[in-house]
């Protein structure tokens, strides 16, 4: 990571091989990431703030699942510039172009193939509120806890065109401008977007995906409360639900059946302990903690998902 400040803005850089250290490059955000595959390489997140306004900017060099939780007093606009098959935020099918408005406490959920990139711009609601006030702009706020799809109009045309195109985005240059009188401008384009109507569907906000998504944050909840591998009668019973029904709550939400999900996130755990923690015990012990009772198993698994046995893990830690 660098970071860089001038006495108004601060930079962030990181280019991660983890999903732990992707988190911890955009600011404010609580970030929940389960990395699912080897990609292409690194990811790279990049992040400005400045004041109450913050630009950041993202490409996955290796697929991710996020669960992100925006905080109470919040939004963010995330404009995806690069979407490869299978990229699906909030249960909605991604495509290049595609702006997302989320409100404040809103829950978002991501499936992130290798290649997907996107532009963030997230602002204080009081800071929103101001601004509009001030250019006497009647906007539609955004509505708490919820995911809205910003529509193609030319305000928010503009915003898009403002925010940039261009994977990666937000060196320090080129944030600059866009923050300078701590983003005034930048802050005031979203206000006319908003002034403009755009808002659409609200995404993923069915019934059905809320509860999808009430089902698996339960039962990740519940996984991690218990520290083991979870089987599927044990999550059925912690949230409730049948086996079909837990099942198609995680293919919505995460593409994938609950078991995948809690072996990713098991692996993820496991590279997290030998990368950090490399005197603690043998990489079988730290397997078998882990609820993988297939040492052969694991070791193929591992090296599938990060591209690298555990033993060279521990070796580079």
């Amino acid at each position: 990571m660098s970071t860089g400040n001038d006495g108004r803005t601060t930079t962030h850089r990181l280019v991660a091989d983890s999903a732990d250290e992707y988190s911890v490059a955009l600011p404010g955000i609580d970030l929940d990431v389960v990395r699912t595959g080897v990609g292409f390489g690194p990811n790279v997140a990049h992040a400005t703030v400045a004041d109450d306004v913050m630009l950041a900017s993202g490409v996955t060099g290796f697929p991710v699942l996020g669960r992100t939780t925006v905080a109470d007093d919040r939004v963010i606009v995330a404009l995806l510039t690069s979407t490869p098959p299978g990229s699906r935020w909030c249960e909605i099918d991604m495509e290049p172009g595609t702006m997302l408005l989320y409100g404040p406490g809103a829950e978002h959920t991501a499936v992130s193939p290798a290649g997907l990139a996107y532009i963030a711009l997230s602002v204080s609601l009081d800071r929103l509120a101001a601004t509009a006030d001030g250019a006497q702009l009647v906007v539609t706020m955004p509505h708490r806890g919820y995911v809205d799809i910003i529509q193609p109009t030319n305000q928010s045309v503009r915003l898009a065109r403002l925010l940039g195109t261009a994977p990666d985005p937000f060196t320090e240059a080129v944030a600059a401008p866009l923050l300078a009188q701590g983003g005034e401008d930048t802050v005031l384009a979203l206000a006319n977007a908003l002034s403009d109507h755009s808002l659409g569907r609200a995404a993923g906000h069915r019934a059905g995906a809320i509860n999808s998504r009430r089902i698996t944050a339960d039962c990740i909840e519940y996984a991690e409360a218990s520290h083991q591998l979870p089987s599927i009668a044990q999550l059925c019973g912690a949230v409730h639900v049948s086996e079909r029904r837990l099942r198609n709550a995680f293919v919505d939400t995460f593409g994938m059946p609950p078991s995948t999900y809690f072996r990713h996130r098991a692996l993820n755990k496991v590279r997290r302990q030998l990368s950090t923690e490399p005197g603690s015990a043998a990489v079988g012990v730290i397997a078998l903690d882990a609820g993988f009772g297939n040492l052969g198993r694991f070791s193929s698994e591992y090296r599938r998902l990060f591209g690298e046995l555990p033993s060279q893990t521990l070796r580079k830690a």
